[in-house]
């Protein structure tokens, strides 16, 4: 005659079963619930590529060629040219908020143009910290969805579907600032980029914990 099992065993076995199924959606390598994860770098104004990083940003002027006024106003003060010498020169103006040359990674400069009426330009370049040019840079938070800021302040967000506004901060790599600092979009990962060795694993304790769960109905039936 067969001994029927302890009656404690079906519960442990069921038990088993669920934490093998939780920590195949929750364990720490990714959840097979969340379909994207976006990531967000901080920025400081110490960052040793804050000229690259500012000059992505859509409000500032990046100086590369045809620099030369640009360049005389920031060596010996301000300039006042032609209307033409103006435009046939680095033509940065009031939409711009910061001008930055991007092989010196600093200092930058908030562009004062200033037309007179006899066709002629005033143009000032005042220097600026780095802090300030981060300022000046960036886009305070509530600009954006509310998702962008969730990922700006904690630099790794996953979700089952796409965020609004993600699109958005990629394509104008803007520089968000939030209450504590500031950040820029640093890329996602789509279900598609799960890779084998995160996805295997995951597997495997879904299915052992579904056996036990459906052994241990058996042993109760």
């Amino acid at each position: 005659m067969s001994r029927s099992p302890p009656d404690f065993w079906p519960t442990i076995t069921a038990l088993v079963g669920v934490i093998l199924l939780t920590a195949a959606v929750f364990a720490p390598w990714g959840s097979i619930i969340w379909s994207y994860e976006y990531r967000a770098e901080q920025v400081t104004p110490s960052d040793d590529h804050l000229a690259e990083r500012l000059g992505l940003v859509d409000s500032t002027a990046t100086c590369i060629d045809a620099c030369d006024l640009a360049e005389d106003v920031s060596a010996d003060g301000p300039r006042v040219v032609s209307d033409a010498t103006y435009r046939a020169s680095y033509a940065f103006d009031s939409k711009h908020r910061l001008v930055v040359f991007q092989e010196r990674n600093g200092p930058f400069y908030r562009p004062n143009i200033t037309r007179y009426e006899n066709d002629t330009v005033r143009v000032d370049l005042a220097p600026v910290s780095n802090a300030t040019a981060l300022e000046l840079a960036s886009t305070p938070a509530w600009r954006f969805p509310s998702a962008v800021e969730r990922v700006a302040e904690s630099g790794s967000v996953r979700a089952g579907h796409d965020l609004a506004g993600m699109a958005l901060w990629k394509e104008t790599q803007a520089i968000v600032a939030y209450d504590g600092g500031y950040a820029q979009y640093a890329g996602h990962t789509g279900r598609s980029g799960m890779d084998s060795a995160t996805v295997i694993p995951r597997v495997g304790l879904a299915a052992a914990g579904a056996l036990c769960c459906y052994y241990a109905g058996r042993l109760v039936s």
